[in-house]
């Protein structure tokens, strides 16, 4: 659940329970903002991606309040091994069964085989969440981290978003540059969206930055 949040709200996997507070609010705000300026009959993508955030937020604040937080990121396949037990994949006693077991194989298995051993998950499943893990890994602002975070909280389609891509290529622009200019995700969502709560030392010059770039793009097309 909580590896999910961080992708969606456009975090590291480690950021701080005051981080994502902090980062849920700006982007509350900032889609809140973005609905207010949609014209009569505009598909509402905003309300979706809120409700995705809300859902997911509400839910990793209710399984923390009674857990302690912990963040046990020191080798890949532990990492892989929390993503699987917060997405309620395995159990905690199932991974830590499946690690002992690593430990006593010379050269260690991985991880994820064992799991598929056990029948605990299906190659279909690691091959999966192996491509979460490695997103999870990169920086909130890298192209691939950001076409998977756009399209799950359905801001853009998957369709718009080879089309995105595609202008990615001939014009050298970033993905979130394409995505304002043709007008489909706001820039102001998109700062809040890819911007951690530590880079941002002020809301405002944040928002104001947002918009300048919304005029330079506007006024380029």
């Amino acid at each position: 659940m909580r590896k999910r949040l961080s992708l969606l709200m456009g975090l590291p996997d480690n950021a701080s329970p005051s981080e994502m507070r902090k980062q849920y609010q700006r982007i509350m705000t900032a889609m809140l903002s973005a609905e207010s300026e949609l014209k009569d009959g505009s598909t509402n993508r905003y309300a979706v991606a809120r409700e995705k955030i809300s859902e997911q937020y509400e839910r990793v604040r209710a399984h923390t309040s009674h857990a302690a937080e912990t963040h046990t990121t020191s080798t890949n396949g532990v990492l892989l091994g929390e993503i699987l037990v917060e997405a309620g994949i395995i159990s905690r006693e199932q991974l830590d069964d499946a690690l002992m077991a690593q430990c006593r194989t010379q050269p260690p298995l991985p991880l994820g085989r064992i799991l598929v051993s056990r029948k605990l998950i299906t190659w279909e499943q690691l091959a999966y969440f192996l491509k979460l893990q490695d997103l999870l890994q990169l920086s909130p602002t890298a192209p691939q981290r950001m076409t998977r975070q756009f399209v799950e909280l359905g801001l853009v389609s998957r369709a718009e978003l080879e089309m995105a891509e595609v202008d990615c290529e001939t014009t050298g622009c970033s993905l979130g540059h394409i995505l304002i200019r043709r007008g489909w995700v706001k820039a102001s969502v998109i700062s809040a969206l890819t911007s951690s709560p530590d880079q941002q030392d002020s809301a405002a010059a944040s928002a104001a930055k947002a918009v300048g770039l919304e005029k330079q793009l506007a006024a380029a097309v």
